[in-house]
């Protein structure tokens, strides 16, 4: 057994040894690894540890491995603005003064510097200044890809490339991303799919999907009217809840019939809990006082209920020990990722 383990192990070395030679001799088609099968387990490791709110939605966590399947576009933008720029940040950015890791970093700079201009697109809002910072992230992106990865040098010129950069004028013309891009439609399409067309053709499928989407559009358009009955409108929670995307649920908890500690706190369709429930949808950010001008990280230990009013109890996250530094303040404040300790002050 320990002869057969050894072998195994033997085998494993000369594979990952022959990886980083060419695969001819000429070398011209060898491409060096930028991650390697360590860090791929350091960045499934980042996905299944990192603690996240409900309204944040999964990834595969086996990302990497063939049987990941196709990762979806919206689950591409979670990767990119959340899960590996922590794990590249912490791979890359924290490393002893040489010529390897001065490479890591230029390569983390240049990662990153795709990663900020998706964040900013996927903004809700978006200003001139936003628009212009996109266009200089991708700007810098597209000047660094054969710096840090010489091999596209011969890499055919993608028209995208060309097409990503007039994203910046309809972003001024129409404003955030998310008013104009594809995912409704593809959600659309998706819906009429699962529509029980009954093998009907010549006309009388299309009848039946355009009824079928109206109905429903109509139905949720009439329950959003201000004229809407009061009994019915008691019964839209319900009908979200049935047919509705978890995203577009939302409302605010009512009052408790005695006042006192509870352990969830909806607003507006956002899930304020207790630590002691749900970690991820206790922590936030907070203005300790009226004057303060800069938010502090901390979990809520408890959800108070006086009458139509919700107040929370929050315990501070504890700073960073004096003279350790925190490599995620380089990539603010398009991505204003900040580390903390991992402990807990003792006053709120």
């Amino acid at each position: 057994m320990d002869g057969a383990k050894t072998k195994a192990h033997f085998c494993d070395k000369l594979m990952t040894w022959r990886r980083t030679k060419p695969l001819s001799s000429d070398g011209n088609d060898f491409v060096p690894k930028t991650i390697n099968l360590n860090q791929i387990k350091f960045i499934q490791r980042v996905i299944a540890q990192t603690v996240t709110p409900s309204w944040i939605k999964s990834v595969p966590r086996n990302y990497g491995e063939s049987n990941a399947g196709s990762i979806k576009a919206d689950e591409w933008r979670t990767l990119t603005t959340l899960y590996l720029l922590i794990a590249l940040v912490l791979l890359w950015a924290d490393h002893p003064a040489d010529e390897h890791s001065a490479r890591l970093l230029g390569m983390l700079d240049h990662s990153m510097a795709l990663f900020q201009a998706v964040i900013l697109v996927c903004r809700y809002t978006m200003t001139v200044e936003r628009a212009t910072a996109y266009r200089h992230l991708l700007k810098a992106w597209v000047e660094g890809l054969t710096v840090h990865h010489p091999h596209t040098q011969s890499h055919v010129k993608r028209p995208i490339i060309h097409v990503a950069f007039h994203i910046y004028d309809f972003l001024l013309l129409f404003g955030p991303v998310i008013s104009w891009w594809c995912f409704p439609f593809e959600r659309a399409i998706g819906y009429l799919q699962k529509i029980n067309t009954t093998d009907r053709v010549g006309g009388e499928l299309e009848g039946i999907l355009t009824k079928s989407f109206l109905r429903g559009a109509t139905l949720r358009r009439w329950l959003r009217r201000p004229d809407c009955p009061d009994i019915i409108k008691q019964f839209k929670a319900i009908f979200d809840r049935a047919f509705g995307q978890r995203s577009e649920v939302v409302g605010t908890s009512p009052p408790l019939a005695k006042d006192g500690d509870r352990a969830q706190y909806m607003f507006n369709g956002t899930s304020f809990s207790r630590a002691s429930m749900h970690l991820g949808n206790s922590i936030v950010l907070y203005y300790p006082s009226s004057s303060a001008s800069t938010p502090i990280a901390g979990s809520i230990e408890q959800n108070l209920s006086h009458g139509e009013e919700t107040s929370f109890i929050i315990r501070r996250q504890a700073p960073l020990p004096p003279g350790q530094s925190d490599p995620f303040l380089r990539y603010h404040p398009y991505f204003p990722a900040q580390t903390y300790s991992s402990k807990m002050q003792k006053h709120h």
